[in-house]
């Protein structure tokens, strides 16, 4: 498929499932996009104890650092149609 995704600067954390979302849309289409916190942590080169909770704040910062490696990888996805059952993206 060749189409242009656009992100919104809609984020949400999951403070129970540690887990970061951000939408994708194409053709008018949103599609989650859900990055784990493991996964914020690898592409940051950060090193922390995961079995600790990560904070809203902590989070953030996170994901803008590594904002567009993520998108990136999301569209990616996106284009290659790998939706996960619920339809969304699971980076």
């Amino acid at each position: 498929m060749n189409q242009s995704v656009i992100f919104t600067d809609l984020v949400e954390w999951n403070t129970q499932q540690q887990t970061m979302l951000f939408i994708g849309q194409v053709q008018g289409m949103n599609i989650n996009c859900i990055v784990s916190k493991e996964r914020l942590l690898q592409l940051s080169g950060q090193q922390t104890a995961t079995e600790q909770s990560m904070q809203a704040e902590q989070a953030f910062a996170l994901f803008e650092r590594v904002r567009f490696d993520l998108e990136d990888i999301a569209e990616e996805m996106i284009e290659a149609e790998d939706f996960d059952q619920q339809g969304n993206i699971t980076i």
